[in-house]
């Protein structure tokens, strides 16, 4: 895991008490010193499609390096490989094949004048093509 939730139960000047929030240690208790870093983090959001998530890291309410890692797990997790952080694509190996996600179809609504902002490789591809062609030299 990257990070875990947690709720801060007590502090004092020698230490912080957390009890984890997840259903599967929730009686879990972690006592930290006070100069240890306490990361912030949203709550996940669910929607009737599942789990939503960010297609641009830089809408995330707590930029830090956990975050980041949180939010490119959660999106690797449901099959979501491509990533921006603002105009950088990046894309996380998914070890398997994803049905339908180089279809012609799919690449199909990639390719327009105006540039999408669904992080895709084809996306990514579509603005380059049309760079060239604006500027007319490569």
């Amino acid at each position: 895991e990257v990070w875990v939730q947690a709720e801060i139960v007590s502090s004092n000047d020698k230490e912080i008490i957390v009890k984890r929030g997840d259903s599967e240690n929730a009686d879990q208790v972690i006592v930290l010193s006070p100069n240890e870093p306490i990361f912030l983090r949203t709550s996940d959001v669910y929607t009737s499609e599942g789990l939503s998530v960010l297609d641009d890291l830089t809408q995330l309410a707590h930029l830090h390096e956990p975050a980041v890692l949180s939010s490119l797990q959660n999106r690797f997790d449901i099959d979501k490989i491509y990533t921006f952080t603002g105009p950088i694509l990046i894309a996380l190996n998914p070890f398997k094949y994803i049905p339908g996600l180089y279809d012609e179809e799919i690449l199909k609504t990639f390719i327009s004048t105006k540039p999408s902002t669904k992080p895709h490789v084809f996306n990514t591809s579509n603005a380059s093509y049309r760079g060239i062609c604006d500027r007319q030299k490569s």
